[in-house]
């Protein structure tokens, strides 16, 4: 996540901020009904990363490996990706057109 959120207030990342130079990587597993419906409530509450199941970690890089190839979510776009997934921040890369002001 490079923000706190996916939209709609859904906080998966309380207090992360976009310009703090790490990303922040939050892994939920897949859970039974009863528990996602916990963690539903956390998403509204700014207390999603305290849900025992969830893993969260702060970096600039990771690399993660899977067993297999499959589907993940970057920032609230899903994506299949590959078994082995290398992720690096870019400070500073991403560049925003804005109209001018007026006078």
């Amino acid at each position: 996540m490079n923000s706190d959120q996916y939209g709609n207030d859904a906080r998966v990342a309380p207090g992360a901020k976009m310009d703090d130079g790490v990303f922040d990587l939050v892994s939920v597993p897949r859970v039974g009904v009863f528990s996602a419906c916990g963690m539903l409530y956390r998403l509204g509450t700014d207390s999603f990363d305290q849900v025992k199941a969830v893993t969260r970690l702060h970096g600039a890089n990771f690399v993660i490996e899977r067993s297999k190839p499959g589907w993940i979510h970057t920032d609230g776009e899903p994506r299949a990706t590959t078994a082995r997934l290398e992720v690096a921040l870019k400070p500073q890369s991403l560049r925003i057109m804005v109209p001018a002001p007026r006078d």
